[in-house]
């Protein structure tokens, strides 16, 4: 009996120990995907501002590609930006959907890469 109470124990601990760890891993993750949330919001933001000053709005059915060179050519966003957080591309793709205009961020990075990114 004595043997039976201490495996429990030992198991249970284990146990314990296991989703502290998974808890602990999870918010690390979380918060290094945080900074390139940021960067999608500021991209968004900036293709927002390199819209407005061309119109450049897509119509009905069409969609538009702002890359990151887009808007670096128009000064729109600091060159340097994309290389302080490790990406190799980025772009925002603006479509038209029920009568409001969406913007979506694509980041592609080292350590993230946003889902469904072409």
């Amino acid at each position: 009996m004595k043997q039976m109470r201490v495996i429990s124990i030992v198991w249970g601990s284990l146990l314990v120990l296991a989703v502290i760890l998974l808890t602990l891993i999870g918010f690390k993750l979380k918060d290094k995907s945080l900074k390139y949330k940021d960067l999608e919001k500021y991209l968004v933001d900036r293709a927002g501002k390199y819209v407005e000053m061309g119109p450049y709005y897509p119509k009905g059915e069409d969609k538009l590609k702002i890359t990151w060179e887009d808007l670096e050519s128009s000064d729109i966003i600091d060159k340097d930006e994309l290389k302080k957080y490790k990406c190799s591309d980025a772009y925002v793709m603006v479509y038209l959907k029920d009568l409001v205009y969406h913007f979506d961020a694509y980041l592609k990075c080292d350590e993230y890469t946003t889902k469904n990114y072409k």
